[in-house]
C-alpha cells in the first residue's frame, strides 16, 4: 500500500472576538508518502529492511514510483519546458501532442525533477499546465517533462512510523504483521 499526498502550506486564522475567518497560503507545498507492507515473509521483510537501512535515516534518497497511479490524459511527447526562468503555479511546455482537451487531464502527475499534479485539463494547442505544487526551482528551457506511467518522485525517509516485527506462525511459515515508513519529498530549491 502506498499513500502519496500533497501537503499545502496554508493556515486558517479565526478571530476569537468576531469569529471572522481568514486564510493564508504561502509557497512551500510538498509531497508526503507512506509506504506500508502487510504480512511479510521473513525473506520479504529482509528486502524491505535492507532498503530502508541503506537509506541510513535521512542521509540518502529513494526514487519511489507512485503505485496505483494511472495517467488519464492521452497526450504524448517528447514534451519539454518551453522557456526557462518559469515560476508560479503553471508550466509552459512544447512538444505535447494529443487530441482535444485530453492531452493532460486534471489529476495527471508529471515531473521535471519536481513531482507535480495538473490541476486542470490541458490541450495540445494551448500547452500551459496549471499545477501544484508551485515551481520551486525554475527548470531550464528545453528540460524534459516526464509524463510516463508509472511516475516517480524523489523522497527522504522521515522516520519509520511502525516497525512492528512481531510475528505470527501459520503452518511452517512465519509472517510479520506490518511495516510502515514515512517519506517526504526531496526539495532542492
Amino acid at each position: 500500500r502506498q499513500g502519496p499526498r500533497l501537503v499545502s502550506n496554508t493556515a486558517i486564522l479565526r478571530s476569537s472576538l468576531t469569529g471572522s475567518v481568514q486564510t493564508i497560503s504561502r509557497p512551500g507545498e510538498r509531497w508526503e508518502m507512506r509506504l506500508s507492507w502487510q504480512a511479510l515473509t521473513p525473506a520479504q521483510f529482509a528486502q524491505v529492511f535492507g532498503f530502508f537501512t541503506r537509506l541510513n535515516g535521512a542521509e540518502h534518497r529513494a526514487r519511489i514510483p507512485i503505485f496505483g497511479y494511472v495517467r488519464q490524459g492521452g497526450g504524448a511527447g517528447p514534451v519539454t519546458v518551453n522557456g526557462g526562468s518559469q515560476t508560479g503555479a503553471s508550466l509552459l511546455v512544447s512538444g505535447l501532442t494529443g487530441v482535444g482537451a485530453g492531452a493532460i487531464s486534471a489529476g495527471d502527475l508529471f515531473s521535471y525533477n519536481e513531482l507535480k499534479v495538473a490541476t486542470a485539463d490541458v490541450n495540445s494547442s494551448s500547452p500551459t499546465i496549471p499545477m501544484m505544487p508551485q515551481v520551486r526551482s525554475s527548470p531550464s528551457g528545453g528540460a524534459s517533462v516526464d509524463l510516463s506511467d508509472p511516475i516517480y518522485g524523489d523522497f527522504i525517509l522521515v522516520s519509520p512510523v511502525d516497525q512492528q516485527v512481531s510475528s505470527r506462525v501459520q503452518g511452517n511459515s512465519t509472517y510479520l504483521h506490518s511495516l510502515e515508513l514515512d517519506f517526504i519529498e526531496q526539495i532542492t530549491a
